[in-house]
């Protein structure tokens, strides 16, 4: 499991890294903080949040139809396979 400091430092290295390589979504799913986000690349070359949930199921996702994400089953799941903490 990464510390919040690591997962915060990739994202601002490999945000900019999408952005040069035209990479159209980013996503980030963060079970420290218990949130899920997408951002999309728009026409002025920046990434805007398009999505964002901490629970639910997520069935409109942008150019994915068909998709859906129940983000209540993901951080059970989650739970269910971290290592336990003394």
């Amino acid at each position: 499991m990464w510390s919040t400091a690591l997962f915060r430092r990739e994202v601002e290295t490999t945000l900019p890294l999408s952005l040069d390589e035209w990479v159209p979504f980013y996503w980030i799913v963060d079970p420290a903080l218990g949130s899920f986000e997408i951002f999309e690349l728009d026409e002025k070359a920046r990434f805007s949040r398009v999505l964002a949930a901490t629970e639910g199921i997520l069935s409109t996702i942008p150019r994915c139809d068909g998709l859906v994400v129940n983000v209540d089953e993901l951080w059970a799941e989650l739970d269910r396979l971290a290592p336990e903490i003394p």
